[in-house]
């Protein structure tokens, strides 16, 4: 219950706020007129913080909001008066155990960035080491808490309005309270930080600062400090046509194409690689490094796929790029609810529409300007989602939502990009990189280990059933036999793929094995496909002995 004078004040703001700006007005069961997009977007900056935050979610939800409002809400920023420097040092001393110019050889009082639930300070570590420290406010939790409860307070009115469509404002702010949890805790941050460092690992198109776990608690991040060109800069002086700016980047090395580029691959890597990847790509947490290398900060928001949708995703960007729009479909309803499926069906002329227009527009680009391209697409593919009715898993959300903000930068700071050309590249290239790692040969024991224990055990079973059945000895000694030919299948099966391994690892001595491909020219036209046919011919022997063993157990008792 709402109890505390100030919150009880909070919430009498927030309701004259929201009569104010006619959102209340919707509601009423006689008016028939959606909220104004512009009524809608000045309503939560007036009341901010916490409202800001909402919005910035619901600026890329296009499956729950109209494109016009989600275009508006783009628009919101958060900002946010910085705390006194006196509270920082009190939150620094309560979490870190001393004052912060005790524990940090340098430590800058002046904020590089403030937000609703934190702000940044530059400090440099005992050994020397330039870092980040965020800190958190001392009343985020409260008042974040607060503000939640107002809105469920008045979710009954705004869903009565059809903000949402189909979807209820209670299941919004559900989603919304959990994002919001999971900033509240930097350890959760931190984590996301470390496992997208240790997959970057290698990598020269993309820096994940390194998380100081020392001076790292629920309510204190430390990260190196990346120091870079932001991303929010260069964006502002291509919106701003300051061509002076532009000249001097050219000047110190730097390409917008380059750039775009390694934002593509590095979205992509993230996503169908790796299955996790930054999904909060505004530009004020990017960062232009040397080289064009692409620096990230702010880990709060993360999308995370199963190994299962990480597979679907990337077969249906592949089939996708192909220009097979109907199988896209077909891999999209692995992404909806299962109560959504026939509602896919029932979209499909649209969304096979949608996919086949942007296709079009970015093979044409270089007739047809394809500037936006990517972000109609998805928007477009959103709405088809929103005017159906149709649940889509937050996973595949969460991975609409950062082809949105990829695009947008894209086609911002090059809008005669090759998208067609790249994704081509990329996913030839994860094939090779895919068929390389299950060429492995720890991989390829350990699958086929995985398999002969699979079907010993099967088989197994159904020796141990047959003893206990108890049929005609000649029946039992029959399917026994076949048992024990299966076995001999099998035995060659791993046979094969243990001369197989050998032979691999006696071509890894060719000088041209790591340049060549999977296999050196030499060998690359017959071999693998004849280690696969013998495998293949293995598989069927298996496969034949299977049902023979089946039928046997189905013939009649005598």
């Amino acid at each position: 219950m709402i109890t505390s004078r100030s919150t009880l004040a909070r919430g009498a703001q927030t309701i004259a706020v929201l009569i104010r700006y006619r959102i209340l007005f919707a509601a009423l069961p006689w008016r028939h007129d959606r909220l104004d997009p512009v009524q809608l977007r000045l309503a939560l900056e007036h009341l901010g913080g916490t409202w800001v935050k909402l919005g910035q979610m619901l600026a890329m939800r296009f499956d729950l909001l109209p494109a016009a409002h989600c275009q508006e809400l783009l628009k919101l920023l958060n900002n946010v008066n910085p705390i006194p420097y006196e509270q920082v040092r009190d939150v620094i001393r309560r979490e870190l155990g001393d004052d912060p110019e005790s524990i940090f050889r340098e430590f800058d009082p002046t904020p590089i960035a403030s937000a609703s639930i934190g702000q940044v300070h530059r400090a440099v570590l005992p050994s020397g080491k330039r870092v980040a420290v965020k800190i958190q406010r001392p009343d985020a939790r409260q008042v974040l808490a607060a503000d939640i409860e107002l809105m469920y307070a008045v979710s009954g009115l705004l869903g009565r309005g059809g903000l949402f469509g189909a979807t209820s404002s209670r299941q919004v702010i559900d989603e919304f309270a959990k994002w919001t949890e999971d900033e509240l805790d930097y350890v959760t941050e931190a984590r996301h930080a470390i496992r997208l460092r240790q997959n970057a690992t290698g990598d020269p198109l993309q820096r994940v600062p390194r998380v100081w776990g020392r001076f790292t608690t629920a309510h204190v991040l430390t990260i190196d400090l990346v120091e870079g060109i932001p991303l929010i800069e260069i964006v502002n002086a291509v919106r701003d046509g300051d061509h002076a700016y532009l000249d001097r980047l050219g000047e110190r090395g730097h390409d917008l194409r380059r750039i775009v580029r390694h934002l593509d691959w590095n979205m992509l890597n993230q996503i169908h690689v790796f299955g996790l990847f930054h999904a909060d790509l505004h530009p004020a947490n990017l960062f232009v490094l040397p080289g064009d290398a692409i620096g990230y900060v702010d880990f709060g928001i993360v999308g995370k796929l199963s190994g299962d949708m990480r597979q679907s995703l990337t077969r249906y960007a592949s089939v996708f790029f192909d220009g097979d729009s109907d199988g896209a479909i077909t891999e999209l309803t692995r992404w909806v609810a299962p109560g959504s499926i026939g509602r896919v069906e029932a979209a499909r002329a649209e969304l096979v529409r949608a996919h086949e227009d942007f296709m079009l527009a970015v093979r044409t680009a270089k007739q047809i300007s394809a500037k936006g391209a990517g972000v109609s697409f998805a928007v477009g593919i959103l709405d088809i989602v929103r005017r159906y009715g149709i649940v889509l898993a937050p996973n595949a959300l969460a991975y609409l939502r950062t082809l949105i903000a990829t695009d947008a930068l894209r086609f911002e700071l090059a809008p005669d990009y090759d998208l067609y050309g790249h994704a081509q590249r990329f996913f030839g290239h994860l094939v090779v990189q895919e068929t390389k790692e299950f060429l492995k040969p720890e991989n390829v024991v350990r699958v086929a280990h995985d398999q002969a224990l699979r079907v010993n055990r099967m088989l197994d079973a159904v020796d141990a059933q047959l003893l206990l059945v108890g049929s005609v000895e000649s029946r039992i000694l029959h399917v026994q036999e076949r048992i024990r030919t299966a076995r001999r299948w099998l035995t060659t099966l791993v046979m094969v793929l243990i001369l197989g391994l050998i032979l691999f690892r006696l071509l890894d001595l060719h000088p041209g094995w790591r340049t060549a491909g999977p296999l050196p020219n030499s060998a690359g036209h017959w071999l693998l496909w004849l280690i696969f046919g013998v495998l293949l011919v293995i598989a069927l022997g298996i496969v034949i002995e299977t049902f023979r063993l089946r039928g046997a157990e189905r013939e009649p008792k005598e």
